[in-house]
């Protein structure tokens, strides 16, 4: 897992949900006909992957780049061309055919990515971009009819990220630089003030210099945070991203190459869904705790 996406939700059992995609047509994923811009679907290969703690779920996008400037461009010249003023029912023609051209001839990218689900704690991780992420959840919620999803939010996080580390970086205090909410700080700081002014620190950075600018008026808008053997980058937004597995699995004599990379994501579901809850669970209280005057 790289950037993911992640919400609170109920899912069937893995049998279940099994049962019902093998049951729902229109599911799989077919290429791009020459006047698709885009598809999506679940993965032809396998859909549905069993982990020790839930369940893999795999899906396939193929997209084209839409050329909006060069269509707009040769919208321009066919009109320009004409030896009479179109209409607008005229001009709304002739843009569904420059488009449809360009579309047949536009190269075809393709990306496949994985949801995992945590059945125990309710907590479905897409490792993908946004946008896809909202696509195959809906695609999801077609397939099983009803889903019950939220997306993992925190309020206040924004003032919290800046408070706590301001309290962490104190000179007095214990854990100068070390710890942040349980984690500890890695090698990537983004700061900025209200005129936009950005700060960014790379590596080991001064922890008197970054407190100046905080008591200054900066905020922080990244942190690079790491436990457990997982290391990633949080934004004031709540969003998990650059996810790294530092973590070395125990020695075993595993069957192939496939059932230790199952065993290495069942690890990584377990470790981000629990930094995940504990992160959300330390903002909350934080919010919590913000006296109102």
């Amino acid at each position: 897992m790289k950037n993911i996406h992640v919400f609170a939700a109920q899912l069937p059992s893995l049998t279940v949900l099994e049962e019902t995609l093998n049951n729902e047509d229109g599911l799989l994923f077919t290429p791009l006909t020459d006047n698709q811009w885009s598809k999506l679907g679940l993965s032809n290969e396998r859909q549905l992957t069993s982990l020790g703690n839930g369940y893999r779920i795999d899906f396939t996008y193929a997209g084209k780049d839409i050329p909006k400037t060069q269509i707009k461009e040769e919208l321009e010249s066919i009109v320009n061309g004409m030896d009479y003023e179109p209409s607008k029912d005229d001009i709304g023609e002739l843009l569904e055919s420059v488009t449809a051209d360009f579309c047949a001839k536009m190269i075809v990218n393709t990306v496949k990515f994985s949801a995992f689900y945590h059945v125990k704690r309710g907590t479905l991780i897409f490792d993908c971009k946004e946008s896809l992420a909202q696509s195959a959840l809906g695609l999801l919620i077609k397939a099983i009819g009803s889903v019950e999803t939220t997306t993992l939010h925190c309020s206040g996080i924004s003032n919290s990220l800046t408070t706590n580390m301001l309290e962490c970086l104190r000179p007095e205090s214990e854990h100068l630089g070390v710890e942040f909410a349980g984690f500890k700080t890695g090698d990537l700081l983004v700061l900025q003030n209200q005129e936009k002014d950005v700060v960014r620190f790379k590596g080991d950075y001064p922890t008197d210099q970054v407190r100046e600018l905080l008591e200054d008026g900066y905020e922080i808008k990244q942190i690079n945070l790491s436990k457990d053997g997982v290391s990633f980058s949080l934004d004031d937004k709540f969003k998990i991203k650059g996810i790294k597995a530092l973590f070395e699995l125990d020695e075993y004599d595993y069957c192939d190459e496939e059932e230790m990379n199952l065993h290495e994501q069942t690890v990584e579901l377990e470790i981000l869904t629990s930094h995940c809850d504990a992160l959300r669970d330390f903002f909350n209280k934080q919010s919590d705790e913000v006296e109102v005057i």
